[in-house]
């Protein structure tokens, strides 16, 4: 017989060990929010994206280049 102790220890080990292989999943599937840069011509991703609504009431995704920093938009 072993001792409860360690029968916890060693359930809560493989618990905690689930739990990252779980997270580390997750962000490895999170989509990447891309756009089209004017600049260098191709699809880029954006960095520091927010939403923002344009004149015509539209919504868009603003942000940087991630490659040159210029100011690119999603509509979405």
């Amino acid at each position: 017989m072993t001792d409860p102790v360690v029968s916890a220890f060693m359930i809560l080990a493989i618990v905690f060990w689930m739990m990252a292989v779980h997270i580390a999943v997750l962000v490895q599937r999170r989509p990447r929010l891309q756009a089209y840069c004017v600049k260098e011509r191709a699809e880029r991703e954006i960095i520091g994206a927010h939403t923002v609504i344009l004149k015509n009431g539209r919504k868009a995704l603003q942000g940087k280049c991630s490659s040159c920093g210029t100011t690119v938009f999603r509509m979405k």
